[in-house]
Parts: C-alpha cells; sequence; structure tokens
C-alpha cells in the first residue's frame, strides 16, 4: 500500500510541477514588463524587486490550480504613507497598459442588457449595443447596497473592482469601432 501511496503523489506532485512550470516563463515576461513599466516612470527610486505568491515561493494552493504573482517593489525612499506610491504605480500601469477584461466587460454588459430587455433577444441586443455606445454613462451594479458615480461596470463578484474606471477614449474608440464592424 505505501508504495502504491508514494507512486499517486509521485503522480500528483508531477502533475503540480508541471503546472507551476508552465506558468513560470509568461509569468516572468509580465513580471518584467510590469517592472520596466513602473520604473521607467515613477519618481522613486526602486531599490530592488521580486516576485511573491506562489510562483516566488514555489508553491500553489492545489493541484490543477494557476499560481499566483505578486510584483512586490521596494523603494529607497522613505515615507510615512505607502498611499502616494501606491496611487503612483497605479496610475503609471493605468495609463501604460492595455485594458484588461475587455471579455469580462462584454460579459457584464450583455448580462444587463438581458435583464433590461426580458425576454425578447432583440430588445436586449438593442440596449446592449446602447449601452456600449453610451459607455461615458454606463451604470451596471448587481449590488443594491453600493452606490458609485457613473461610468460603473461593478466586477459581480468583487464589488470593489469597477470595471470602467480605466476605460480611456482609445478604448471607447475601440468598442465603437468593433460594433461598426458587426
Amino acid at each position: 500500500h505505501s508504495l502504491r501511496l508514494k507512486n499517486d503523489l509521485m503522480r500528483l506532485a508531477a502533475s503540480e510541477v508541471e503546472n507551476l512550470n508552465a506558468y513560470a516563463k509568461p509569468g516572468r515576461k509580465i513580471f518584467d514588463r510590469v517592472t520596466k513599466i513602473i520604473k521607467n516612470r515613477t519618481t522613486y527610486k526602486i531599490s530592488r524587486q521580486t516576485i511573491a505568491g506562489s510562483m516566488g515561493k514555489k508553491t500553489s494552493l492545489g493541484y490543477d490550480l494557476e499560481p499566483d504573482f505578486d510584483v512586490v517593489l521596494f523603494i529607497y525612499d522613505k515615507i510615512s504613507s505607502l498611499k502616494p506610491v501606491v496611487d503612483q504605480f497605479y496610475d503609471i500601469l493605468l495609463n501604460n497598459l492595455p485594458l484588461q477584461c475587455r471579455s469580462s466587460i462584454i460579459e457584464l454588459v450583455a448580462i444587463q442588457a438581458a435583464l433590461e430587455g426580458g425576454t425578447n433577444i432583440l430588445e436586449a441586443f438593442r440596449r446592449f449595443l446602447q449601452l456600449i455606445k453610451d459607455v461615458d454613462n454606463i451604470y451596471i451594479n448587481f449590488f443594491d447596497s453600493v452606490t458609485r458615480p457613473r461610468p460603473l461596470i461593478l466586477d459581480a463578484v468583487n464589488p470593489f473592482n469597477n470595471y470602467a474606471k480605466p476605460i480611456k477614449p482609445i478604448h471607447k474608440a475601440y468598442f465603437h469601432q468593433s460594433l461598426k464592424k458587426h
């Protein structure tokens, strides 16, 4: 029994190691890109950087789960609060990385349009097009207790995440151009 258990554990561990290795190279590229973008644009002097999370520790949370990456940057500057650093890094990334979660944005807009359109598919599709066209005034909120200013596309899983916040004019043009193609 112990040999069989050992073999089963080795097979399980081999799959997990393979899973971690499959994420290591692309994750490292993302880490390098994010670090370079911040270093080239920040007013703070970065002393060193490291990958944390399960990839940094070379651990994973379980079988067939995606490992996580945390980009950790250390700064030389002595400051009383990290808020200005975090705000600056956030703004740098927001303005220098492409819009993420496009498919999530489209899915949430489609869900909202379907809710507003009722059982009429044509009406739901019409509403979807209206919402995308007027993305500056969009308000999608699946939580009754949360009120926020427009534009708002609130993540149904994380009520602190507003997908509409990083939408810039270039992204609006992309959405509008995509609508014209179809």
